[in-house]
C-alpha cells in the first residue's frame, strides 16, 4: 500500500484528533474522506465557482486531480463533505454564522430620566442579558411608574442593584416594595373632655335608638 506525508491546517489536525480513537484510526478517517468525495466525484456534478470558474463541468481526471489538490492544500472556503458519526462541524462553511448584532435598549420618554440607573443595573443585575429580559425589566419599571411615580421607580432601581435582583417587577414590588399606609392609633383623650348633661350623663351622644330610650 503505498504511503504519502499529508500536510493539514491546524484546524484539521485538531479535529482528525479530537474524532480518532483506537479503533478508528487517522489513516482509516482520511481514507473514509477520500473515498467518500471520490464517489461524489463519480457522478456528474459541477464544483463551486470559487474553485474552477462557474457553470464549467471538469472531467472525471481532472476533478480527482483537484481533490487531491484539496487535501494538500485546503482551501480557506471548503472542506469535506459531512460524514455521520464524525462531528457536528463537519461540512459546514469555515466563515461560520455570522454574529448577531447586539439588540437596541429602548427606553420609553416616561423612564429616560432614569436611563442610567437603568443601565448600571441591568450591566450588573445576574442572569440573563437578552432582550427578552430587557423587556421584562422595561415592563416592570413601567407599571411602577404608572403606580406610583419617579422616586419609586428610583428607589427599586438603587436597592435592586444593590441587593443584586434579576429582574424589578410589578408583582413584587405591590408585594414588597410598595410603602403600606401607616396604623394611625386612635386619639387618646384625657376623661374631663366629656361633658355633661342632663341626657347623656358623661358620654358621649348615641345614635342608637333603643339606648336614646333608655337614657
Amino acid at each position: 500500500m503505498p504511503k504519502f506525508a499529508l500536510i493539514l491546517s491546524d484546524s484539521h489536525w485538531k479535529w482528525l484528533n479530537k474524532n480518532s480513537n483506537s479503533l478508528r484510526t487517522k489513516s482509516a478517517i482520511i481514507r473514509d474522506l477520500i473515498e467518500s468525495e471520490m464517489r461524489s466525484l463519480d457522478t456528474e456534478v459541477t464544483l463551486p465557482a470559487y474553485r474552477v470558474g462557474a457553470g464549467k463541468e471538469l472531467s472525471k481526471e481532472e476533478r480527482k486531480k483537484l481533490l487531491l489538490e484539496e487535501i494538500n492544500q485546503p482551501s480557506p472556503q471548503k472542506i469535506f463533505p459531512p460524514q455521520s458519526g464524525l462531528g457536528d462541524g463537519i461540512g459546514r462553511e469555515r466563515e461560520g454564522t455570522p454574529r448577531k448584532p447586539p439588540f437596541e435598549k429602548t427606553i420609553p420618554e416616561k423612564l429616560k430620566k432614569h436611563k442610567k440607573t437603568i443601565l448600571e443595573f441591568f450591566a450588573k443585575k445576574p442572569g440573563e442579558h437578552n432582550k427578552n429580559a430587557w423587556n421584562r425589566l422595561i415592563n416592570g419599571l413601567t407599571g411602577i411608574y404608572d403606580l406610583d411615580g419617579d422616586v419609586a421607580v428610583l428607589k427599586q432601581l438603587e436597592q435592586g442593584t444593590t441587593e443584586g435582583w434579576r429582574n424589578i417587577g410589578v408583582a413584587n414590588y405591590k408585594k414588597f416594595g410598595k410603602e403600606k399606609p401607616k396604623f394611625q392609633e386612635p386619639e387618646a383623650k384625657h376623661p374631663a373632655y366629656k361633658v355633661f348633661s342632663a341626657k347623656d350623663g358623661f358620654g358621649e351622644p348615641t345614635s342608637n335608638p333603643v339606648l336614646k330610650e333608655l337614657f
